[in-house]
């Protein structure tokens, strides 16, 4: 092989081999080895060949150290430099991290062989063959020094099984005890997965923690035609602490009146350690045809099978945004037909925002095809940083558990939209109503980044307080064209606080402006844990529906579950509906009794096949018996009849039979 650069480096020795390894040949050497390994990505060579031309590149330098006259004092140095040079190298290329490692070994068997080569043809020069082929590894250690191990991801990019160690997977541990570092650099990432088999929480004497239904799937899992339902739940453990999530999958009979739980065979290898999940969409992620499952949250993909079940995924990167970010969304945010994802690292910063810093968000951009995942990082693909208010610190971008992917300037691409959760704490007690957040759009680019705008508002953006973010609901609600935003706000539901309004930012050509409504529409007290939109009229319109609970609900005679209905009257005007979901549960001694009623949430669907869109409420409560509210035409819902005993009966469907569950019935 004729060596690029070979003339260079056999004139830059003297004639003789006593002459030392020069620093002019040392790096003469590695700027060799560079330059003809980085000219190899620009021939488009596939991996088998890319490795290849690596090795032949490696194999001519050290089997020509002989013509360059090195010494057999000085041979260990060179080999040294070779492969230092080499393994630097690859970090330069823009393969993903399993290539280069790939790469790397195939430096060390080239530099095996290559040195066996030498020493079978100049025995005077290597008169210890084992020496130098320590020399070359030591060299190739040093050079490989910033490659990325696979083996050691969660050190790298989230301290995955450390936080489950300390409670950070069940969020029991709070911010200060987790530890979560951002994503570094671009290429693909590798990983593993726990597989624990599925255990329901329970307490130490055997009973059942009280259940939060944290999110619900609409799917037609068995494809008889009906909407079955996937259920996420957690055990609670404590105000604000869950155990790990499992998983249920309720069969719909085909009318809604009964419903069989077959996790066993839809989720069969599904672990309990992770944090609950929401947000859940149904989505093609490998290019199979299947639907797949993404989530905001802890809990990873869960790729569909030829069979029907679903297994966590086993692309790295998948498994690793999971969990080391809170909020994603999944939509095809390049318009190249398939479905990309897009999440941040999760920062906390300090209570209160002390020493925030701009959040990082990243794209993992889908490359996948024919059920094979391939996923590429981008990082860094948008970024902010702003004080909301004088002398407070930044409120967009710590502790964001939300993202949203929504075309407000309606130019085709979507857009970012995102709004952060805060709290604060004085003297070690939650307070309210000193930290505000606002919603941040970050428009696309097309070039898989997006830039921070503030010219989207009309006049002023909606301040909000809140743990956690706001629901959001893209949908064109005037039916002028364009994507309106629906905010079912959560509130800061803690201390004394009374929660606040929901709102709907209406877009008219890219610029969004703020309706709070009145109090029979949008302006009323209370914490909407719950929310979703669909036409429950079937008037050809986009109706909404909020489920609040708060102080102004109790004195409306419906504390823990009341429904707010906005009927569409055909142009975004709304007419104030409004029922109360029975409080079915006992107040239990033995746990705080406001969570024995709070709707944690809802989903719109018609499940009982009559064409009509039923209300499908996820609780958090004592006994977890989530429940089914079938839809009547003139959008309201069937609320159930109690008997003499104050128990519900028909209409109302569960998921299971309705029981006291021992260890709650103090």
């Amino acid at each position: 092989m004729t060596l690029l650069g070979e003339s260079e480096l056999t004139a830059s020795a003297s004639t003789g081999r006593s002459v030392a390894l020069s620093v002019t040949m040392q790096s003469l050497l590695e700027k060799l080895v560079e330059t003809a390994i980085t000219s190899l990505e620009g021939l488009n060579l596939n991996s088998t060949a890319l490795e290849q031309g690596l090795g032949n590149v490696v194999n001519a330098v050290v089997t020509n150290l002989g013509k360059a006259k090195v010494s057999a004092s000085d041979i260990g140095e060179a080999v040294q430099s070779v492969g230092k040079s080499a393994t630097n190298s690859l970090t330069k290329l823009s393969v993903s991290d399993t290539a280069k490692q790939s790469l790397k070994s195939q430096v060390e068997t080239t530099m095996a062989t290559s040195i066996d080569e030498l020493a079978t043809a100049e025995p005077s020069l290597v008169t210890d063959v084992e020496a130098l082929k320590q020399s070359a590894t030591a060299g190739i250690e040093t050079g490989s020094a910033d490659l990325k191990d696979p083996s050691s991801l969660d050190k790298e990019v989230g301290y995955i099984h450390e936080a489950y160690e300390k409670g950070c997977g069940y969020w029991q541990g709070g911010p200060d005890s987790c530890q979560y570092l951002e994503f570094i650099g671009k290429g693909e990432i590798e990983g593993y997965v726990k597989t624990e088999k599925l255990v329901i929480p329970t307490h130490s004497d055997g009973s059942i923690q009280p259940i939060l239904t944290s999110n619900m799937l609409i799917i037609d899992l068995n494809k008889d035609g009906h909407d079955d339902v996937v259920k996420f739940r957690s055990g609670v453990v404590g105000v604000g602490r869950y155990d790990g999530s499992y998983i249920e999958a309720w069969i719909n009979n085909g009318d809604g009146t009964e419903w069989q739980n077959h996790a066993d065979k839809y989720f069969p290898n599904i672990s309990n350690n992770y944090r609950f999940g929401y947000n859940s969409l149904a989505v093609d992620l490998n290019d199979d045809g299947l639907l797949d499952i993404v989530h905001s949250g802890g809990i990873p993909p869960m790729i569909q099978q030829t069979n029907g079940s679903y297994e966590i995924s086993t692309n790295p990167l998948l498994v690793t945004i999971d969990n080391a970010a809170w909020a994603k969304t999944v939509a095809d945010i390049d318009n190249d037909g398939d479905a990309d994802i897009i999440f941040q690292n999760i920062q906390y910063n300090g209570r209160g925002g002390a020493n925030a810093e701009p959040v990082p968000w990243f794209i993992a951009e889908n490359r996948s095809e024919g059920g094979l995942e391939r996923f590429i990082l981008h990082a860094d693909v948008a970024r902010h940083l702003e004080n909301v208010i004088p002398n407070e610190n930044q409120l967009y971008g710590y502790n964001i558990e939300r993202a949203y992917l929504i075309d407000v300037n309606n130019d085709g691409l979507l857009d970012l939209f995102w709004n952060a959760g805060t709290w604060d704490e004085v003297d070690g007690k939650t307070i309210a109503g000193t930290l505000y957040t606002q919603p941040a759009v970050a428009i696309n680019n097309g070039d898989l980044t997006f830039t921070y705008r503030t010219d989207v508002w009309s006049d002023e953006s909606v301040k909000l307080l809140s743990q956690s973010g706001s629901l959001t609901f893209p949908v064109d609600l005037d039916k002028d064209g364009d994507n309106d935003i629906v905010l079912g706000s959560i509130g800061w539901d803690a201390g004394t606080y009374d929660g606040e309004p929901n709102h709907i930012l209406w877009n008219n050509d890219g610029q969004l402006s703020v309706d709070y409504g009145t109090p029979d529409t949008l302006d009323f007290i209370g914490f909407t844990h719950a929310a979703d939109v669909g036409d429950i009229d079937s008037d050809g319109d986009i109706d909404i529906v909020f489920v609040s609970s708060g102080i102004e609900m109790r004195n409306r005679g419906c504390e823990w579950a009341h429904i707010r209905i906005l009927r569409n009257e055909g142009s975004g005007e709304f007419t104030g509906l409004d029922q109360c979901f029975y409080n079915y549960y006992e107040t239990s001694s033995s746990y705080n009794a406001w969570v024995a009623h709070l709707s944690m949430d809802i989903k719109l669907a018609d499940v009982t096949g009559d064409g009509i869109l039923d209300l499908i409420q996820g609780v958090l409560g004592v006994y977890g018996l989530d429940a089914i509210y079938p839809g009547k035409i003139n959008a309201t819902f069937e609320l159930p009849i109690l008997d003499d005993q104050k128990q519900p009966v028909a209409p109302i469907i569960y998921f299971g039979e309705p029981k006291v569950v021992p260890g709650w019935n103090e």
